[in-house]
């Protein structure tokens, strides 16, 4: 399949997908995928199949969304691409959090805000350590839980009015607690 095939199956996966119409997105990432089958595309189809997992998510399935990002995070890795690699730590993470296997999930995502840190992405960073936070607290740990999201909230460049709230809530916490 042509450069020009793949661009047009990709763009149709994107609007489809900015459609909110997650299935049809999905099944053009899935041909997308399919067409990029040359050994030198192997960093654009594991793009792909990072796009294809989370249409998948989107569309209610997590096993899906899991099987299709696996090993991706290794490829770019391999290629020294530390942002598409802590993104594909976060799709696999994703998808395990929605199978309900938290201790897994909060593993990549852990890995997944490390490199993020790393590579001084912030913002990207800031979203997995939200992620982080929310399963531990569904896990019980609400110390943890409460630091991860105080870490989250100091990598936001803007915060919304939620975040302000929640900023100067824990900054109350930490001030009764004797932590500050």
């Amino acid at each position: 399949m042509s450069e020009v095939d793949v661009q047009n199956i990709t763009q149709k996966a994107w609007e489809s997908y900015q459609n909110e119409d997650y299935e049809t997105a999905a099944i053009a990432f899935s041909a997308a995928v399919e067409a990029l089958t040359d050994e030198s595309q192997i960093l654009q189809q594991a793009e792909m199949k990072n796009n294809l997992s989370v249409a998948l998510l989107k569309a209610g399935k997590p096993q899906q969304a899991y099987q299709a990002a696996l090993g991706t995070d290794q490829i770019f890795a391999k290629a020294g691409d530390l942002k598409r690699q802590a993104m594909a730590l976060a799709n696999l993470a994703s998808a395990l959090e929605d199978l309900k296997r938290l201790d897994e999930a909060l593993e990549l995502f852990t890995q997944s805000a490390a490199l993020f840190k790393q590579i001084q992405e912030k913002e990207m960073r800031a979203y997995v350590l939200q992620r982080i936070s929310a399963i531990q607290l569904r896990q019980g740990k609400r110390i943890e839980s409460l630091v991860s999201m105080d870490a989250a909230l100091e990598q936001k460049t803007k915060l919304s009015f939620k975040d302000r709230l929640l900023r100067n809530l824990m900054g109350i916490i930490r001030r009764l607690s004797g932590v500050e």
